[in-house]
């Protein structure tokens, strides 16, 4: 392979090889963009020409229909007329092999120039592909119109070449007309051009040769005189150049050069003249410079010496004063003789200063100045001679501000020396650590950690005749507060909560934090029936004046207590402290206030099958132990007048048994299963009301939701989606909410019942007048049906104060447009009062228990 190095041509080549290659690059680009634009226009040309032809075809076609139209000739007579004319290409060029084609949507070829009465429907072309050309055809045509490629032998010069026609349909006959022929047949046009532009380019280049051969010359030749010429001037021989009187840059460039030669020659002779009289005065200067030079080599050597024993004291200085100022330690040595104390870098910026001892010990703290006399005394007894020891110096006299110091010193001689180093942060952390370690960090009391170790300690003890009570104060629906009111609120009502506790038991061994609003007491106490009554009687007076009471907000806040004895039965502190919190929480469940929920064994007992019932729970659905029963809802008392139904929800388990739904729901709830279940629930509703409406029975269900499923984003969306899956009406499903979801929880539920609602479905307020939601916000809800608690039921026909209450909420129920169900019926006395009321609905024994269907089911299935 040639390489050529572009350094090593002559200027003449260079320019040769540019001006050769821009003429021959700009020729091929225009030779290329003209021969592709004329094969363009010949390939658009073509296409015209088949086109054409194929439409020709066509009209000779309507022309012969016409006749026959005209009965001017027969059907057979025209058609054969028509393959006539087109076997001659009568009018048409379609190039040497171009010819007509007719075939019928069969692919039988009507007219072909060899395969006349032949069926080609099936014929493949000679590419790799094997395209059924005669198919694609038929299909161009029936579309409209179109061109066909495919590869054929070429009779002319019998090798495969590519082959193009364009077909039509005429529908009147049937008929596929096609104008086809070889591409090579036009392409002949395009090798002429070819040769034709060959020639011409080659005559191009060599008129272009000639031109460059002349001007390149012109150029080159004085160019090349003045590089020989600039090459005798380095070699010391001065020759002139013609310029033969060139008006151009060159004939400057050669003036130019003509012009320096002079003035070097000049001064290369004022030169040699000068330069004998500046060797003689370099003589007598080199003398005495050698003079000088051993004067001052000795003055040099002693200066020299002198910096740098400078320059090392400054930086050993500067050093030492950096190292101070970055050091966090102080330095002292005491004179045990004068009484002086002499202290380096205190106010870390390396200075020292001497004080007097006395003056000294102002700065220390009172409670530290006897211990550090101690240790800064020269004792003969004093067998060690390293201390180390901690004391408080004053930092900032304006505001009386000590910080610890870590002092460590060596008594020698007659002084005693040492560093000292600011250890403040951290001994202020390691309390804040020691601190925090055994105290809630909010509010400041002792943590469960704490409270652990002093239960534990104190069993250890192996207690006898010392009994202590372990009491349990909490917040009832603490989360549901903080909820509603905000982390900063809340902890703010905790803090009020917790100073008014420890006000109260003052008497108490200790008060810590077990939970987020759960306290515990820790005190001696002899008898239970007495113990800490006082105490609780003056809590509660706090909470009504001062705990949770601010500006704007006023919290209903309400206070459970449990409480367990201690004694020598107690083993270990775990256990005690689940017992007080065992009756705590059972204090809670049944809503026991104002007074002390003592454990005993049968709250160990509802514990653990509390924890047996969530521990089943989990399964309970894989082992088909959850099942779903209705409970018909009535009109009047006639049998036949069922509005609709209740699903609830049953739990059958070999092991605990049937579980009601007070019981388990809690549970679920408190364990986040609720959601599980009420899809179940949904489930299997829907499949009720779909095996009812199949059978022709249109019935409603009404479902009951707990306040987390509504909490749910997606529980409305699932709601339409089942109903979507079984093809049933909105108006079928009813929900049901509970009364004490409302009033906890009624700014987070009050916008998924306006979607419910917006949705179609029908809401319903559940064992109304057992919570506190007030008429405000019962108005404010999306309510259409109420239902009447079983409590008020029972007790209209003993109570007259409750009969005037149900018969209120029935009367105002109606004035705010809803619906009234009374639940829990059991008798007939209380049907009739309830109907005299005006009760719209009714669901309980009386009319019928909940029915199970599950038998239905299976007979289903």
């Amino acid at each position: 392979m040639l390489i050529i190095n572009k350094r090593t041509l002559k200027l003449s080549t260079k320019l040769w090889i540019w001006t050769m290659g821009l003429v021959i690059s700009s020729m091929v680009i225009t030779g290329l963009v003209s021969y592709n634009r004329a094969v363009s226009e010949i390939n658009h040309r073509n296409e015209i020409i088949l086109k054409n032809a194929a439409v020709m075809a066509v009209q000779i076609l309507e022309l012969q229909e016409k006749n026959v139209l005209e009965k001017e000739s027969t059907l057979e007579e025209a058609q054969e007329d028509a393959v006539e004319i087109l076997s001659n290409n009568q009018g048409v060029e379609l190039g040497l092999n171009g010819y007509f084609v007719i075939l019928d949507g069969h692919g039988n070829f009507i007219y072909h120039p060899t395969l006349t009465g032949e069926n080609g429907y099936d014929y493949q072309d000679m590419s790799k592909e094997k395209k059924y050309f005669v198919r694609e055809s038929i299909d161009v045509a029936k579309r409209g119109g179109g061109f066909t490629y495919y590869n054929w032998i070429n009779a002319l010069t019998d090798k495969q070449d590519e082959k193009m026609s364009y077909a039509l349909y005429f529908e009147p006959w049937g008929w596929i007309v096609e104008s086809t022929t070889f591409l090579s047949d036009y392409n002949q046009a395009f090798l002429s051009m070819l040769n034709e532009l060959i020639k011409t380019f080659v005559l191009i280049v060599v008129l272009v040769f000639f031109v460059i051969h002349l001007f390149v010359s012109d150029l080159i030749e004085p160019i090349n005189e003045t590089v020989l010429a600039m090459a005798g001037v380095k070699k010391g021989i001065y020759n002139y150049i013609d310029n033969k009187d060139r008006k151009d840059e060159l004939g400057k460039l050669i003036l130019g050069y003509n012009t320096m030669v002079e003035s070097i020659q000049t001064s290369q002779e004022n030169l040699l003249l000068h330069n004998e009289e500046l060797e003689e005065a370099n003589r007598e200067i080199q003398a005495l410079y050698e003079q000088m030079l051993a004067s001052e080599e000795m003055l040099r050597y002693n200066y020299d010496e002198l910096e740098r024993f400078r320059k090392e004291l400054e930086i050993e200085k500067d050093n030492y004063r950096r190292i101070l100022m970055a050091s966090n330690e102080a330095y002292w040595q005491y004179d045990t003789v004068k009484q002086e104390m002499t202290i380096t870098n205190f106010s870390r910026d390396g200075m020292s200063y001497q004080i007097g001892i006395d003056e000294f010990m102002t700065s220390v703290f009172l409670e530290d100045i006897t211990i550090l006399l101690s240790y800064l005394s020269i004792d003969p007894k004093q067998s060690e001679e390293m201390f180390d020891l901690k004391v408080r110096l004053l930092v900032n006299e304006e505001e009386g501000i000590y910080h610890w110091f870590q002092m460590l010193g060596i008594r020698e001689n007659q002084s005693v020396f040492g560093s000292m180093t600011d250890v403040h942060q951290e001994v202020i952390n390691r309390e804040r650590i020691e601190f925090y370690a055994f105290h809630d960090p909010v509010l400041g009391l002792y943590n469960m950690d704490f409270l652990n170790d002093i239960v534990k300690n104190t069993i250890s003890k192996n207690l006898d005749h010392t009994q202590y009570v372990l009491l349990v104060i909490g917040v009832v629906g603490y989360a549901r507060i903080l909820n509603a009111y905000g982390k900063n609120i809340t902890d703010i009502m905790s803090f009020q909560l917790s100073a008014e506790i420890s006000s109260t038991f003052e008497m108490a061994e200790y008060i810590s934090v077990l939970h987020s609003g759960r306290f515990a007491i820790w005190m001696k106490c002899t008898e239970r029936i007495d113990c800490a009554m006082e105490q609780i009687s003056k809590l509660e007076l706090a909470l009504q004046n001062r705990v949770g009471k601010f500006s704007n907000i006023e919290m209903p806040i309400n206070i459970a207590y449990g409480a367990t004895l201690i004694d020598g039965s107690h083993r270990d502190s775990t256990s005690a402290i689940s017992e007080a919190e065992t009756a705590f929480e059972n204090a809670v469940s049944k809503g026991i206030l104002h007074e002390v929920r003592w454990y005993d064994e049968s709250l160990k007992v509802n514990k653990e099958r509390s924890l047996a019932l969530e521990q089943h729970l989990f399964k309970s659905l894989e082992r088909n132990e959850m099942y779903v029963v209705y409970q018909p809802q009535y009109s009047s008392i006639s049998k036949e007048d069922i509005i609709g139904y209740e699903a609830l929800l049953r739990w059958n388990n070999d092991e605990l048994g049937s579980i009601g739904p007070d019981e388990f729901i809690p549970i679920a709830e408190a364990v986040d299963y609720i959601n599980v279940l009420g899809r179940f629930v949904i489930e299997e509703s829907m499949k009720f009301i779909k095996r009812r409406k199949d059978s022709g029975d249109m019935i409603s269900v009404s479902i009951n939701a707990s306040y987390k499923e509504l909490l749910q984003n997606d529980y409305v969306s699932y709601l339409r989606e089942k109903i979507e899956t079984y093809d049933l009406s909105v108006t079928q499903v009813h929900i049901e909410i509970t009364e004490t979801t409302i009033s906890e929880y009624i700014d987070i539920v009050r916008e998924k019942l306006d979607e419910l609602v917006a949705c179609g479905f029908e809401v319903h307020m559940d064992d109304f007048g057992t919570g506190y939601s007030s008429l405000y916000q019962l108005g404010k809800m999306p309510i259409q049906v109420l239902k009447i608690d079983k409590s008020f039921v029972w007790a209209i026909e003993t109570d007259e104060k409750m009969e005037a209450l149900t018969k209120l909420i029935i009367d105002l129920a109606h004035r705010m447009n809803m619906w009234i169900i009374a639940e829990g019926v059991e008798t007939m006395k209380q049907y009739e009062m309830l109907s005299d009321m005006g009760c719209d609905y009714y669901q309980g024994y009386l009319l019928s228990k909940p029915l199970d269907f599950s038998k239905e089911t299976n007979q289903s299935t």
